[in-house]
């Protein structure tokens, strides 16, 4: 006979014998007879979950059948099955780490369940078999591990490692902050000054050579026979193409004079239309 089948024979003997010997309660208060039936039930199903594979449940049962209140011949076969669940029982290690500095804030969950809120250094025990663990820690992913436990196999280690949050950026280097107050008020005049007079000047060179070539083109300007009036007209055109092109450049000249010495150098310029032309200023003071 094997020791499991021993086992199922006795067990419904024992707990038979206890209950047929046990006293009729007499109030709902506990016992001694209700005692032993605790007693029996526990011997019972302490050997149905050891053989199930549930050693933390069978333990819980012997714990109370090992009792001193339960009867001596319980008592004695508990304690003998308490040891040997003791020693088939697997217990884990876990450890915890971050960019490999050890951490005790992680949260363990078995199988869905509850099992640690924080790490304390102890092996735990569990039942043998294929579990989920999973790790949870404030800041990091949740990390999670699918892990066969053997039975008898003590501080198994469970080792978890969080990555280390991303360390921020260096600080760029500052640059030189350019404010508004940093680039004198003339240089912005005259820059403007001489954006206009450029602008002003190209219409003005287009216009006297569509004029010219007009000109050029017509017979009297071969024959030496064409109206003066229109020859004057062309060289003044260009000559207001000059006038802008070079108040334009000055202009720009000047900006970047102020800009690049000082700030407060006085600056004046201008530009204004005249009959048939336009002119400008320009005056620095040093």
């Amino acid at each position: 006979m094997t020791y499991d089948s021993g086992v199922r024979l006795l067990a419904p003997l024992l707990t038979s014998l206890v209950v047929l010997t046990a006293s009729p309660p007499a109030a709902r208060a506990v016992t001694p007879a209700d005692q032993k039936v605790r007693c029996a039930n526990a011997y019972e199903q302490a050997q149905r979950t050891r053989n199930e594979g549930h050693l933390l449940s069978s333990r819980a049962h012997l714990l109370v059948c090992t009792e001193d209140s339960c009867p001596a011949v319980l008592r004695t076969e508990c304690i003998k099955w308490l040891g040997e669940v003791d020693q088939a029982m697997p217990t884990v290690l876990i450890v915890a780490d971050v960019g490999g500095k050890e951490v005790a804030d992680v949260a363990v969950r078995v199988d869905g369940k509850p099992l640690l809120e924080s790490l304390d250094g102890k092996a735990l025990p569990i039942d043998p078999g294929t579990h989920t663990f999973r790790f949870v820690r404030a800041g990091s992913a949740p990390i999670e591990q699918t892990v066969l436990i053997r039975e008898g196999e003590k501080r198994r280690p469970l080792v978890v490692s969080f990555a280390a949050p991303n360390a921020p950026p260096p600080p760029a280097p500052e640059r030189p902050k350019v404010s508004s107050s940093s680039v004198p008020a003339a240089t912005w005049v005259l820059g403007g000054v001489g954006v206009i007079a450029l602008g002003v000047s190209a219409p003005l060179y287009i216009s006297a050579y569509g004029q010219k070539s007009t000109l050029d083109a017509d017979p009297c300007a071969a024959a030496g026979t064409c109206d003066p009036e229109r020859a004057s007209a062309v060289k003044r055109r260009f000559a207001f193409g000059d006038v802008a092109a070079v108040i334009g450049v000055a202009a720009l000249g000047g900006a970047a004079l102020v800009w690049l010495t000082t700030p407060s150098t006085p600056v004046a310029a201008g530009i204004a239309p005249l009959p048939g032309g336009i002119a400008g200023t320009f005056r620095v003071a040093f």
